[in-house]
């Protein structure tokens, strides 16, 4: 919006005063900015569909909450792919599609070949033309699929190839400088570790993700409020996880403010964590993950002071959270 000049009016001699004003160095002030136009708002959705979508049709259910809720002035990008079928007949497994979310339903923007939802790649190609199709004032990205601490997005297609946390970092620095999210969303199992939160700590401000399992519906979209933004948006994404049919409390959901995670880091990367693999909250083949609140009791007091102090300005909301667990998971390699 233009700024409004105002017009200043001529002003008479009388008795010398405008002699005197131009003396005294009278400048016109400059004129008040107008209010604020809207900001602009998008939503850019990575859905690796998997036998999420193949076995239960989760990934069609989160559409069909999308197209019901979605604000008119929100602009919602998503990428479908991954999944071996779709529930809905539109959806081609063989390739992958990009949709606008509508009101009246989803409008195919372009369909591309096949390719692997788990590369780097992939990933880079739709964040690459989501923004520069629909880059807006405020932007938020959610990563939807399987995931288990250091990956995302379990594609189907391809030998059940996930994407990297290393992967993510690559695809999301190949935007340009300016390029930032106030908030990247993970819709997948235990995604609030120390690794996923610094992969993408220099293009977001906020990620939201479970430090725990999600239950096969993930995030309700109906219940979240995609005209928000910044911290609002977060939070209030991170209230949308509903609990599943078999446990009833709601998943443990995690805000992690992106810019002290690199500090975090740097204490906990001098760590000896052989000893805290007892408080695995998840353990695979490869790798367990460990609440960086049950870490910290087995430091010398003054590096428990400082860890805490680091993660309590990082992590800056919870949804029910297990006793002294802190929200942010540390990665311990097997081996």
């Amino acid at each position: 919006m233009g700024v409004l000049q105002r017009q200043m009016r001529p002003v008479k001699s009388v008795l010398g005063l405008c002699l005197f004003l131009m003396l005294a160095g009278c400048q016109a002030q400059p004129a008040p900015q107008g209010p604020q136009g809207p900001q602009s708002r998008a939503v850019f959705v990575y859905m690796c569909g998997g036998d999420l979508e193949t076995n239960a049709g989760r990934a069609g259910a989160d559409l069909a909450e999308l197209v019901s809720n979605v604000p008119a002035d929100t602009k919602v990008v998503v990428q479908t792919g991954g999944a071996k079928a779709w529930h809905d007949p539109a959806i081609d497994a063989g390739r992958l599609q990009r949709w606008l979310v509508a009101e009246d339903g989803l409008e195919l923007i372009e369909s591309v070949g096949l390719a692997s939802m788990a590369s780097a790649r992939t990933f880079s190609q739709f964040l690459r033309f989501a923004v520069s199709q629909y880059r807006a004032d405020n932007m938020s990205l959610v990563l939807w699929g399987h995931g288990n601490g250091v990956s995302v997005c379990t594609d189907q297609l391809f030998f059940g190839d996930t994407l990297t946390t290393r992967e993510i970092g690559t695809a999301l620095n190949t935007l340009d400088a300016g390029v930032r999210f106030d908030t990247v969303v993970l819709d997948a199992c235990y995604g609030a570790t120390l690794d996923m939160a610094l992969a993408v700590s220099d293009k977001a401000q906020y990620l939201v993700a479970s430090a725990g399992p999600l239950p096969g519906a993930g995030l309700d979209y109906s219940l979240i409020d995609f005209s928000a933004a910044g911290r609002e948006f977060a939070v209030n994404v991170a209230g949308s996880a509903v609990s599943g049919p078999d446990d009833p409390a709601l998943p443990p959901m995690s805000v992690i403010q992106l810019d002290q995670v690199r500090r975090v880091a740097d204490v906990v990367d001098g760590l000896d964590l052989a000893g805290s693999q007892q408080h695995a909250t998840y353990v695979s083949n490869t790798h367990v993950l460990v609440d960086l609140g049950d870490v910290v009791h087995g430091l010398p007091y003054e590096k428990q002071e400082t860890l805490r102090r680091l993660v309590s300005k990082s992590v800056i909301h919870q949804v029910n959270p297990e006793t002294r667990a802190t929200g942010l998971s540390v990665v311990i390699p097997h081996g």
